[in-house]
């Protein structure tokens, strides 16, 4: 779709502003959230996570997007290279060529919005490029996790195990997550959920994980989403969230009691999740 016949629309007091960014292999598809009538007090460039995930994900995304605009934030959602509506396949991305649509996307948003306070909101394994954004000492004042991968070992372990539900649904009841391993070492890639994943993707994705320590200038929200946990007695936060706070970096870590959204047979949104995110903004926004 050229870019010239993508037209903003105004629905519900916010302005739907969708287009295309040249990213570092083609154009990608970045939807973006504005306030219909407010300056922006801040600009939220929110990742999702990867593959099925993100499907599940959009309409969470979407509503985040569309309640921060009602505060006077804008929302900058990206189809990474190779999924979504940007340019690509799937078996043509690589982590560095993410990693490099993350640059161009942070340097179109200084220079279309010059944010005084550039936020990141990530999920589950869009969480994985954190790294990469420090390393590159982009700058974010502050990082907001949704149940955010520890490691891509655990992301690929999760689209193993997808394709091997999808292999026995197709009655090949002897197939091992081991035999979809070598079959993927041989010919060099895997269907998972309708998408091509070459092995390169893979092993970088399998050494992936988030950062061990974070810029002192950046303040982290981390959220977990558990369903139906005891409110007087939550879960142990992760080992990550010590180390951090151990390294200097202040972090709130909350648990949100709803579903998890990015895995739900249906699709499903934790209203709360969005209240509790939408206030750590306007909070950082207004500091």
């Amino acid at each position: 779709c050229p870019i010239e016949n993508i037209r903003p629309v105004t629905e519900s007091g916010v302005r739907l502003a969708p287009r295309y960014v040249a990213g570092d292999r083609g154009q990608l598809f970045v939807h973006v959230v504005e306030p219909e009538t407010e300056s922006a007090q801040a600009v939220v460039l929110m990742l999702p996570p990867i593959g099925e995930e993100m499907n599940k994900s959009r309409r969470m995304f979407s509503l985040q997007a569309q309640h921060l605009a009602k505060h006077g934030v804008i929302s900058v959602i990206p189809d990474l290279y190779g999924l979504g509506d940007s340019e690509g396949t799937t078996l043509e991305s690589t982590f560095d060529v993410w990693q490099a649509d993350l640059v161009r996307i942070i340097d179109w948003i200084s220079s279309a919005y010059e944010p005084r306070c550039l936020q990141l909101l990530a999920l589950r394994s869009g969480a994985l490029l954190m790294d990469f954004v420090f390393r590159e000492q982009l700058k974010v004042a502050q990082l907001l996790l949704w149940s955010p991968s520890a490691k891509g070992a655990r992301t690929v372990k999760e689209l193993y195990r997808q394709a091997l539900i999808f292999e026995r649904n197709r009655g090949n009841v002897d197939v091992t997550v081991q035999g979809l391993k070598d079959r993927t070492a041989e010919c060099g890639l895997i269907e998972i959920a309708g998408y091509e994943w070459s092995a390169d993707l893979l092993r970088q994705l399998q050494s992936a994980a988030l950062p061990e320590s974070v810029p002192d200038e950046t303040n982290v929200v981390w959220f977990d989403v558990r369903a139906g946990f005891d409110s007087d007695s939550p879960p142990p936060e992760p080992p990550l969230v010590a180390r951090w706070r151990n390294a200097g970096t202040s972090v709130n870590h909350q648990y949100v009691s709803g579903p998890p959204f990015w895995q739900t047979s249906e699709i499903s949104t934790i209203p709360a999740l969005t209240d509790a995110t939408t206030a750590a903004v306007l909070e950082m926004a207004d500091d």
